[in-house]
């Protein structure tokens, strides 16, 4: 939770806007270049420039930034618009590295420039005007100290050694069934279906007669009956009165915060899907 008592004149962005006026300056290079330029060892020249700085600039957003800003306004937006802009860098190489061989590549290649140029513009734009001083608008000293400290860190190993560009983890999927005729005869069990990144989903049975005893989960839990009949119940400590109930059958579901005392009852077999953040 943000401390509001901790509130400071402290600029977390201060690096990142420097970042920000020197890409801007390479930018306008690369823009010159674009009307009077044909050499393509002038932009092989920028973009060996362009590139690192870049590289540094946006691994210290993304380590340093939007770690902490995330807890309040996400930032897969800007995320998205790193990936977009690191795949543009790359493409602009990559098409660089063909003039040689292919000259009549030039337009197509000046045209890219005049696309990157404009989509880095945009985005530190957007940056400056609306994510910045959001940021320093909102952040505690403690939180911007936080966000100063790990883009020393990244500058300083970027002095050491040129950083490279982001890296996402693959996207994939984890497919799962769920056996609703489960003919185990235990009173409560629990099957683990996926886990990923910050989500743990569990198909959880608990037997007709039978119930899941009171307790509490560290968790934030997401709770769907799929099968059955049942009861869900509620209560803020065990000695207090129930607060909370919820007749449960297919589709009823209930969303817990974490450390919320509850417990099922089972009229029926009940198959329930358990989604723990």
């Amino acid at each position: 939770m943000k401390d509001l008592a901790l509130k400071t004149d402290l600029e977390a962005c201060e690096p990142l806007l420097k970042h920000h006026e020197q890409l801007e300056a390479l930018l306008l290079r690369l823009d010159g270049l674009l009307g009077t330029c044909d050499a393509p060892e002038e932009y092989v020249s920028v973009l060996a420039e362009i590139t690192p700085c870049l590289n540094m600039h946006l691994a210290c957003e993304e380590e340093g930034l939007f770690p902490v800003i995330s807890k309040y306004h996400s930032m897969v937006l800007m995320e998205v618009e790193h990936e977009e802009l690191t795949k543009g860098t790359q493409q602009l190489q990559q098409l660089l590295g063909e003039l040689k061989e292919a000259p009549a590549k030039l337009p197509a290649f000046k045209a890219l420039c005049k696309q990157f140029i404009s989509d880095h513009l945009d985005h530190i734009g957007r940056e400056n005007n609306g994510i910045f001083p959001m940021v320093e608008r909102e952040l505690s000293l403690t939180e911007k100290e936080t966000v100063l400290e790990k883009v020393r860190e990244v500058e300083q190993r970027a002095a050491q050694e040129p950083i490279g560009p982001i890296q996402r983890k693959a996207k994939t999927f984890q497919p799962f069934a769920l056996n609703l005729d489960d003919v185990s005869e235990k009173p409560v069990q629990a099957f683990r279906l996926s886990a990923v990144d910050a989500f743990d989903v569990k198909h959880m049975v608990v037997k007709a007669g039978h119930s899941l005893a009171e307790h509490w989960s560290p968790n934030a839990i997401f709770m769907l009956c799929m099968k059955g009949k049942g009861r869900w119940f509620s209560r803020p400590d065990k000695d207090a009165e129930l607060v909370g109930h919820l007749d449960l059958a297919p589709g009823v579901g209930v969303a817990m915060d974490p450390q919320l005392l509850h417990g099922v009852e089972a009229q029926e077999d009940c198959h329930l899907v358990l989604v723990l953040k």
